[in-house]
């Protein structure tokens, strides 16, 4: 059975185009893996549109069955039940529609400070050559396996226990729905890309001081309210 159906595949593509076009700044930018690391290829790294709050707003199916589907994993998957949260209880650090495009490719990393990383595929395997998903225990890195699934299929992994890269892509284009899922809320408008645990916590406390603030001006302003 497919992660997501056609047309939610569809809805994904559209809003992360709609993005590009139409919401600049950081919501689009290609992020490289490069680092410090000046002998890696300037390729090493993929295309991101962010799309949390849009996809909340305008298609929150969708974020709903990413949720689901990591639900179904973390049910079936041995020894995760009990061992890490359940995913329903948890929210979206962020969505991303990431593409590759020739001699694009991430090296191994892990996703810290999330706990479920969804990865979706959003192209049929023979529309592009190379870009298998990697995945890797850190103790035993050599030991790789290999995913390059069909259209609609999505794999499932523990964020920072496991490494993962993208082989290169050698011919074609390669385009993912990739979800991370943390034990905060889901993101909302403003904290764009994809926050730290420390960015989302400064943005916690500015806006509880706003929101107490704007409480207190309308006191002062309006008076006191009577209770019916």
């Amino acid at each position: 059975e497919a992660a997501l159906t056609n047309e939610e595949a569809l809805t994904v593509q559209a809003v992360a185009f709609c993005v590009r076009e139409y919401f600049e700044g950081s919501n689009f930018e290609f992020r490289s893996f490069a680092g410090d690391y000046p002998e890696k290829n300037d390729a090493d790294g993929n295309h991101c549109t962010y799309m949390d709050h849009f996809m909340q707003v305008f298609a929150p199916g969708v974020s709903a069955q990413i949720k689901n589907v990591a639900y179904l994993a973390w049910q079936a998957a041995d020894g995760w039940i009990g061992k890490y949260e359940d995913p329903k209880t948890l929210g979206i650090r962020t969505t991303e529609h990431l593409h590759y495009k020739e001699g694009g490719h991430v090296s191994f990393h892990d996703d810290p400070d999330s706990v479920y990383t969804i990865v979706a595929s959003l192209r049929r395997p023979e529309e592009y050559i190379g870009g298998e998903l990697l995945v890797a225990d850190w103790e035993e890195a050599e030991m790789q396996r290999v995913f390059k699934g069909p259209r609609l299929s999505a794999v499932v992994f523990v964020s920072e226990e496991l490494l993962h890269a993208v082989g290169s892509v050698t011919g074609g284009r390669r385009d993912t729905f990739a979800t991370e899922l943390w034990v905060h809320d889901d993101v909302p408008y403003g904290l764009n890309g994809r926050p730290s645990p420390g960015a989302w916590s400064s943005f916690l406390e500015t806006w509880n001081v706003k929101d107490i603030n704007e409480n207190d001006s309308n006191e002062n302003k309006n008076g006191p309210q009577s209770e019916l």
